[in-house]
């Protein structure tokens, strides 16, 4: 009697905490990968996220300076519960060793199964930090964040604000705490 066993092997190291739930929706996306301007090392893991936060694809790099063929999974809704992931229409983020990294360009979702190159950049961010008051406050950036989405923008003071208003005065975001 002969018996067969299939195994897959991890490609990421241990402790990467970096776990996926595939699902039969995705796209690809591979490209070229910095820190600091300069080739990210084997070893480096990229992780891909959608705009709620939830893990959608990881890779680890094999070959310095470059990735190759990650997979981005959608949303199953088909199943109960829901596999979360990446909703047609959306903005995916990524990371490089869990720094926010630049994609050039912006990767917009959709189930297409299909290769899009996105090269990474990663380090060199530069922060702005600005001290409030309670009560009404102007503020105004000089930093273009790497994904322009209020979610992702707002994301370290989530849960600590009441509303957000645009320039033109119309309401962005709306958040009911108490601050």
């Amino acid at each position: 009697m002969v018996n067969e066993i299939a195994l897959e092997e991890q490609t990421l190291p241990p402790g990467s905490n970096c776990a996926v739930e595939r699902t039969p929706n995705f796209t690809q996306a591979f490209g070229q990968v910095t820190i600091g301007g300069n080739a990210a090392t084997v070893g480096t893991v990229i992780r891909a996220l959608n705009i709620r936060g939830d893990t959608v694809g990881c890779y680890t790099v094999g070959t310095s300076g470059g990735y190759g063929f990650l997979r981005l999974y959608g949303e199953d809704t088909s199943v109960n519960p829901p596999i979360p992931g990446v909703r047609d229409g959306e903005m995916v983020i990524f990371q490089v060793n869990g720094a926010t990294a630049v994609s050039t360009p912006l990767l917009i979702w959709h189930n297409d199964r299909l290769p899009h190159q996105i090269d990474l950049s990663a380090g060199n961010v530069v922060n702005q930090s600005i001290l409030q008051d309670r009560g009404w406050n102007l503020v105004s950036f000089r930093v273009e964040p790497p994904y322009p989405l209020i979610p992702i923008v707002l994301q370290s003071i989530d849960n600590r604000y009441d509303r957000v208003l645009g320039e033109d005065g119309g309401l962005i975001s709306t958040r009911f705490t108490t601050l």
